[in-house]
């Protein structure tokens, strides 16, 4: 369930569309959407990205709150797609004048609604017709009100519910409750807006969204630094997007950081370990404290494969191994590499075990080293085994390997640790695997 935009435009035929060119169209149309959001909103230049979507779309990455913004190709028009319920009405606006800005420069005539069969394009809320910023507001409200009260149905106590987060964020362990954009709150809180009257669901609402008042003021930087700093990694910045996070942070927030909205507050000594991070080598990166702002600042179920999952530190790298289509996880002298395959029933049958794959692989011939401990997992219908090995002549880092696996796939763990006191660790780390079902079993 979401809010967002999803209009159609029309382009002349001496323009864009006219020279018969729609991806290079659609990349002129993002870049310029990205070109106004920085110029409009300075401090969020650094996020503002043009990125290539799957087939031909394109992406235009503006809030660190919400998901990219996506142009189509549909037949003679171009296609917007913005889901905007994770940045809220003050963003759902700022949308709406990039649009605005582009169809001036680019000849583009915005269509506020077209029907096709089933199918309708339009912005949900109505903003794009009517301009009126105090019924957008209604409308986000609207929506925070009957998703409160959909979970509040549905959640269980002990549970945590991801909400209006982009698609793909690592859920956090040993929590209760909803993560959002602005922080974590309480199934308590989440019960209380369910049952709000409608001046106390404004001032929630306020709270909630990152954005709630239309333009670009203090409250709208502060509300970004806060959703770029929620979701940081919290380890030295890999990346454009990770830079990205922390230089939004850093120049909304400032030194003097507002404890806006009910998800927790955000101290000085978070904006001073996120700008010391920013300088530091990611080979000398050091754990983050665990008790600042900030989810990936602890333990979150990674997903490296559809159906696994495990439990890491957020603050440890990720990086894809394509030549062995693997998932590798790594931070300091810990790096946890993962390989997963599909099991027929026919492979399964005759095929070796868990603990024979392991041991195969681990038994102590031709120089490799010794078993210094081994486990077993029995929780059926998912079976494992793992070994630590003593470390290889001339060397000071183990390994471990493990094989976790149940009907239809399995799942190869290759962990590197420093030293024998890791042992627990690599344990728990191993018995906190979880595969679903393959399709179809």
């Amino acid at each position: 369930m979401g809010v967002g935009i999803h209009i159609l435009a029309e382009v002349g035929r001496r323009g864009l569309l006219g020279r018969g060119r729609p991806k290079r169209v659609l990349t002129t149309i993002a870049e310029a959407l990205r070109v106004s959001a920085a110029r409009a909103f300075p401090e969020l230049a650094p996020y503002a990205t043009v990125m290539q979507g799957d087939d031909d779309d394109v992406l235009v990455r503006l809030h660190p709150a919400d998901e990219e913004v996506r142009l189509t190709s549909h037949g003679e028009h171009i296609l917007l797609s913005a889901r905007t319920n994770g940045g809220g009405p003050g963003y759902h606006a700022f949308v709406v004048s990039l649009m605005d800005e582009v169809a001036a420069e680019h000849r583009l005539r915005w269509l506020p609604e077209v029907s096709e069969g089933d199918d309708v394009f339009n912005d949900e809320t109505g903003y794009f017709a009517d301009r009126q910023s105090s019924a957008l507001k209604d409308n986000m409200a609207g929506w925070l009100l009957a998703v409160a009260r959909h979970l509040s149905e549905a959640a269980v106590d002990g549970n945590l519910y991801l909400m209006s987060m982009p698609v793909g964020t690592p859920v956090p362990c040993g929590l209760e409750g909803v993560v959002t954009p602005m922080g974590y709150v309480s199934l308590e809180w989440l019960r209380e807006t369910a049952d709000a009257s409608e001046a106390d669901l404004r001032a929630r609402a306020a709270g909630f969204f990152p954005w709630w008042e239309v333009g670009v003021h203090e409250q709208a930087r502060v509300g970004a630094g806060r959703a770029a700093l929620w979701r940081f990694p919290w380890h030295p910045p890999q990346g454009d997007e990770e830079t990205a996070l922390a230089n939004v942070a850093l120049a909304c927030l400032g030194p003097t950081p507002s404890s806006l909205g009910p998800g927790g507050s955000i101290s000085h000594r978070d904006v001073e370990e996120l700008a010391a991070m920013t300088v530091t080598p990611a080979a000398r990166a050091r754990p983050p404290t665990s008790d600042g702002f900030g989810f990936m600042r602890r333990p979150v179920k990674r997903t490296p494969f559809p159906g696994c999952t495990l439990d890491l530190p957020g603050y440890f790298y990720e990086q894809d191994d394509e030549e062995d289509r693997a998932k590798v996880y790594w931070f300091g002298d810990r790096i946890v590499r993962v390989l997963s395959w599909l099991v027929t029933s026919e492979d399964a049958s005759g095929g070796p075990t868990a603990r024979e794959l392991v041991e195969r692989s681990t038994a102590p011939e031709n120089g490799r080293p010794k078993a210094s401990a081994a486990f077993a997992i029995e929780a059926p219908p998912v079976n494992g085994y793992c070994v630590l090995l003593d470390p290889e002549d001339g060397e000071t880092s183990r390994n471990a390997h493990a094989v976790i696996e149940r009907p239809g796939r399995m799942l190869l763990l290759t962990i590197t640790f420093a030293d024998a006191s890791d042992a627990g660790w690599v344990e728990s780390l191993v018995r906190s695997v979880n595969l679903q079902p393959a399709e179809g079993q």
